[in-house]
């Protein structure tokens, strides 16, 4: 186990009301973060939270009906360091959601090939459980960057498909190319 460096303790709070002052929102978060002399981090997390649902809406189709919704959330997040050619991120997290419950594990992975090639990919996984209903969903994003230093200019290349792997639909594609060019004068 490599040697602690720091610790950093934190909380936070966000509380939100409307025109009458009447809460809407409230968010509070207390924190544990690590860094090891290796570079690494570890984060542990706890969430307490508040919503005033004033419009139901769904998710995933399961119905969230209007009203008060108070939830307590957990996570453990553990990054390697990204000083290395190759890094990595793995998170679990849980607890309350909509007067249900959901659950992730997600991870990532930088590997920077070459000085200006790097790639990385990214998988999360959530069991969400509802009154009305349960569901699961994954994520998984992919990326390929190729460096060209010149300060404030880029170029971006963005691909994006997002799937309902329980029937095998393609539910829509995306590119999307984005440049920035500085020009002095």
């Amino acid at each position: 186990m490599a040697a602690v460096q720091e610790i950093n303790p934190y909380g936070e709070i966000h509380y939100v009301t409307d025109l009458q002052n009447v809460l809407q929102t409230r968010n509070a978060v207390i924190g544990f973060g690590m860094q090891f002399l290796d570079g690494s981090t570890l984060n542990l997390r706890y969430q307490n939270g508040f919503e005033r649902l004033d419009t139901p809406f769904s998710v995933s189709g399961i119905p969230i009906p209007l009203g008060y919704y108070a939830t307590n959330q957990g996570s453990v997040t553990y990054t390697s360091s990204r000083a290395r050619p190759l890094s990595a991120r793995v998170s679990l997290s849980g607890g309350g959601f909509w007067n249900g419950s959901r659950y992730t594990v997600s991870g990532s992975a930088i590997w920077r090939a070459r000085y200006r090639w790097a790639f990385d990919a990214s998988w999360s996984h959530n069991d969400i459980s509802l009154p009305g209903g349960s569901f699961s969903t994954d994520v998984m994003v992919g990326h390929v960057e190729y460096f060209i230093h010149a300060p404030l200019s880029d170029f971006f290349l963005v691909y994006t498909e997002r799937r309902d792997l329980d029937v095998g639909v393609v539910l829509d594609r995306v590119v999307a190319a984005k440049v920035t060019k500085l020009f002095a004068f």
